[in-house]
């Protein structure tokens, strides 16, 4: 079974991934929580996806997938500045809500 790229957008926006059993496509019973900067990690690290379309996935992706994308998901004048900085090993450095420093 293969991931669609919405698929795996919407499932990042929602913070929630359903474990699948990939080999007979059984649901398993259980959801974890995955942010998307471990999502973002497992997108470059081990599913070897580009940066910028792993970027997209976590971003606009979802965001346009949740009718969003006017304000949030990229940045541009206009939008809400809502911001993740992360360090390298995908670690959240320092978070922006509508421009302002909270973390």
């Amino acid at each position: 079974m293969k991931i669609s790229k919405s698929k795996l957008s919407i499932a990042l926006a929602r913070k929630q991934w359903n474990q699948r059993d990939l080999r007979d496509n059984a649901v398993v019973s259980s959801q974890t929580t995955l942010n998307i900067n471990k999502g973002l990690k497992i997108l470059v690290e081990d599913a070897m996806v580009p940066f910028n379309y792993a970027l997209n996935a976590c971003t606009i992706n979802p965001a346009r997938c949740l009718h969003l994308d006017d304000r949030k998901g990229s940045i541009q004048v206009g939008k809400d500045a809502d911001i993740v900085v992360l360090e390298d090993n995908y670690d959240v450095l320092q978070t922006y809500c509508k421009g302002q420093a909270k973390l």
